[in-house]
């Protein structure tokens, strides 16, 4: 296999993290390492001048080399339920997904935890957010 990108686009970053996952270095050095660059100013430079070859044991499991039909008909040998309707989406999808069902969750205070919220505030001599907007509102009508 050979990795050709732009410069700074992620080559030693990339070839570091395969050989990486095949056990050569540790996963913390992976991206750093630049394995590849074996010359002294490769690595004083940070740039890689003269390609560099390595062999890479990689074992995949059994159930990687099946093709669709096979993996089904597995799945049902092993009793398993088929996934079907599975929509893949980007990273970006992924976020803002995530950061609505957090947003959800913090909007969903019961009445019996605003009630407690409200009762700590009024215990503690401090105004809730209510009585402050309340307050706000009373100040600038009487602007």
């Amino acid at each position: 296999m050979s990795v050709i990108a732009h410069v700074d686009h992620g080559k030693s970053t990339l070839t570091d993290s395969l050989i990486q996952a095949a056990g050569i270095i540790a996963k913390q050095a992976a991206g750093q390492a630049r394995f590849m660059d074996t010359r002294e100013d490769e690595q004083e430079r940070t740039i890689t001048i003269k390609a560099t070859a390595v062999s890479l044991y990689f074992e995949m499991k059994n159930d990687d080399l099946l093709s669709a039909e096979e993996r089904e008909e597995e799945e049902k040998m092993l009793g398993r339920k088929a996934v079907t309707n599975v929509k893949r989406v980007s990273a970006e999808e992924a976020a803002k997904f995530k950061a609505g069902v957090q947003a959800e969750a913090e909007a969903e205070e019961t009445e019996e935890e605003k009630t407690i919220r409200e009762k700590n505030a009024a215990d503690k001599g401090q105004h809730t957010h209510t009585e402050d907007a309340t307050l706000s509102c009373h100040v600038a009508s009487h602007d």
